[in-house]
């Protein structure tokens, strides 16, 4: 009769103790199902290549950027004159340099580009993602120029080669769609598709002759730079807004529980809005991500 009456309790113990841990291996299985939903942010920075066709919006020749602004104004003119004459040793006629040729190709130089995002996990391996990013470009080119060589001591140089340069600011959006690569290791690919709305705002657009800056950009509503006179200067909106799509791939690396590193490659093939430069063209990013589990800031 003792052992008996011992005995109940133990066994109702023993069931509620059963009876809970049933229920919490239910709640961590459903905790785990659900688990791979929520928020990765990211931030990543890189070096940006832009398109050369872009970059030859920049060579003078069309009607935003040209450099008869320049040698069509006699003040700017006669300061180029004087300067080749005194930095180039240049000994000038009454017509003084004039010019030979415009590049037919300019170049970007590779710049460093800088963004961050966010990445929704849908599925394990599978995460709508929305990305920002900047970038200021520099374009470059030759512009080449002539002198007369029949004046004695002009004979020693054929001709005058001095840079155009381009500068602009691009910004881009994407909204796309990330895939990873299922891994039992610290190591997984990953894979984005995205489509872009891109915006660019021209900054500056130079003729350099002697170190000295010369703006193919008309700041006065197309009359000539006069210095002597007092002149409104206006701000006109070069660039605009674009469209277009980028793919990336990288390599994600896991430090700990929620933090990784993704080296990565991305193609941009994006329409530009400048001037008649519109033809969809690729620009490629090399970069580096870091990317943080949104538990972190739990």
């Amino acid at each position: 009769m003792p052992v008996g009456r011992f005995c109940l309790p133990l066994h109702k113990h023993a069931m509620k103790k059963r009876l809970g841990l049933f229920c919490l291996c239910l709640f961590s299985m459903s905790l785990n199902a659900q688990s791979y939903k929520g928020f990765d942010f990211f931030f990543n920075g890189g070096m940006y290549k832009g398109h050369a066709y872009h970059a030859t919006y920049y060579n003078g020749a069309n009607e935003e950027i040209n450099i008869q602004r320049i040698l069509g104004n006699k003040i700017l003119k006669d300061q180029i004159d004087q300067l080749v004459a005194e930095k180039a040793g240049v000994t000038m006629d009454s017509k003084g340099v004039f010019l030979e040729e415009l590049p037919q190709k300019m170049h970007y130089d590779w710049c460093f580009q800088f963004g961050g995002g966010f990445a929704y996990r849908i599925t394990p391996n599978l995460a709508l993602t929305g990305t920002f990013g900047q970038v200021k470009l520099r374009a470059a080119g030759t512009a080449v120029f002539g002198y007369n060589k029949g004046v004695i001591g002009n004979q020693s140089r054929d001709y005058l080669n001095y840079p155009l340069i381009g500068k602009e600011r691009r910004s881009f959006l994407d909204i796309g769609i990330r895939y990873t690569q299922p891994s039992e290791t610290s190591f997984s690919w990953f894979y984005e598709g995205s489509l872009q709305l891109n915006n660019v705002k021209v900054e500056n657009a130079d003729l350099v002759v002697e170190g000295e800056s010369f703006t193919m950009i008309d700041y006065y509503g197309g009359a000539n730079y006069d210095p002597t006179v007092t002149q409104i200067k206006i701000d006109p909106m070069l660039g605009g807004t674009g469209f277009g799509a980028s793919a990336c791939i990288g390599l994600q690396m896991k430090i700990n529980q929620w933090a990784f590193l993704a080296p990565y490659v991305q193609c941009q093939y994006s329409r530009i809005h400048l001037g008649s430069y519109l033809e969809a063209k690729p620009d490629y990013i090399l970069g580096v991500r870091i990317l943080l589990k949104d538990y972190v800031f739990a």
